[in-house]
């Protein structure tokens, strides 16, 4: 699971190295920041949200049961903190060039899944 959840994160990051696909994120920030005013795109986050949410807590739920998280971790916290975790991934690669820097945030975003 951790494993998973590193290269997710890491794909983000290498993602947004690449100048071409920074544009694409730049289109998709632009987005979001219609949310407040276009029920549609609203719509649309919302659904992606879930449908996020939803993977990351059914990831957990199979980790959790195979004793790779310890039974006491909120699944639904994580999940949800994932997710937000996820987006700020994008934020932080668009505003950093340091590998280490980004690993670092990795690194700490993995360690709410530590026992």
């Amino acid at each position: 699971m951790k494993r998973t959840v590193a290269d997710i994160f890491r794909v983000i990051v290498s993602t947004l190295q690449d100048e071409e696909q920074r544009k694409v994120c730049m289109i998709l920030h632009s987005s979001i920041d219609q949310i407040p005013h276009d029920t549609e795109i609203a719509g649309l986050f919302e659904q992606d949200r879930i449908r996020l949410h939803n993977a990351f807590y059914e990831a957990l739920v199979l980790a959790q049961s195979k004793g790779e998280i310890g039974a006491n971790k909120d699944l639904l916290m994580l999940a949800r903190y994932l997710y937000h975790a996820r987006y700020a991934m994008t934020q932080a690669a668009k505003l950093s060039n340091d590998p280490k820097e980004l690993d670092e945030m990795v690194t700490m975003t993995l360690s709410v899944l530590d026992y």
